[in-house]
């Protein structure tokens, strides 16, 4: 399958929107709950089947903290990515559903009260599972989006990707702009990987967030690392 930018051309990847949800599709914290189901590229399949009132089968119960894990990864590739990424209201905040109409429940506040859900697809019950305002998931989007904000590198800079490996589940990407590079280092994994590379023994990228020189870099299990030439 072709990106984006193979199938036409990296003008127009930078004016794509890109989303990983919308009213018309699965919550990102429902999809990441049911990995082992139809593709997006199969449309019309998908979206029967994640339809809770066509799949009794569909795990439609709040995703696991390590399930949470891989929704932070994808909202931050999704940030850093090329395009403009559109948030669907409420997948800051936690929360999760299957296709039309699960998808489309009111917003959750973090000054409200609400009652727990309790229903499977088939409607027998199952442990209550809480609905609240996701706080930690809420911070992460933010911790990502300011640095959208801070490096133009990253609104309209080029992509270029640096290194795969789907031995150790690593995948980085360089984002440029003139003489600013934002790098990004997502292990997916579910241990520690030592990520080496040519371009960081150069010395000149830090952490954005510790501000700390890299040269050698160790990746936590279900982790991104985000390096730049440049600290704001």
């Amino acid at each position: 399958m072709q990106s984006k930018g193979e199938g036409f051309g990296e003008g127009v990847a930078m004016n794509m929107q890109n989303l990983v949800g919308s009213h018309d599709a699965t919550r990102i914290g429902s999809a990441v709950a049911n990995p082992d189901g139809k593709k997006f590229s199969d449309w019309g399949a998908y979206f029967n089947w994640s339809q809770k009132s066509n799949n009794t089968n569909y795990i439609a119960r709040k995703p696991t903290v390590q399930q949470l894990k891989k929704q932070k990864l994808i909202a931050a590739f999704q940030i850093l990515y090329l395009g403009s990424p559109m948030i669907y209201y409420g997948d800051e905040a936690g929360m999760w559903g299957g296709n039309d109409p699960d998808c489309r429940k009111p917003m959750v506040w973090n000054d409200k009260k609400y009652n727990p859900e309790i229903f499977n697809p088939d409607q027998s019950k199952h442990e209550a599972d809480v609905v609240n305002f996701d706080t930690d998931l809420f911070n992460w989007y933010k911790k990502i989006i300011s640095l959208r904000n801070q490096y133009k590198a990253i609104k309209v800079g080029n992509y270029t990707t640096i290194a795969t490996n789907d031995a150790e589940k690593i995948y980085a990407f360089s984002r440029k702009l003139g003489d600013e590079e934002v790098i990004v280092i997502i292990n997916r994994s579910d241990k520690n990987v030592n990520f080496t590379n040519p371009i960081l023994k150069k010395g000149k990228y830090k952490d954005v967030f510790t501000k700390k020189g890299i040269k050698k870099l160790t990746i936590k299990p279900m982790d991104i690392v985000v390096l730049s030439n440049t600290i704001y």
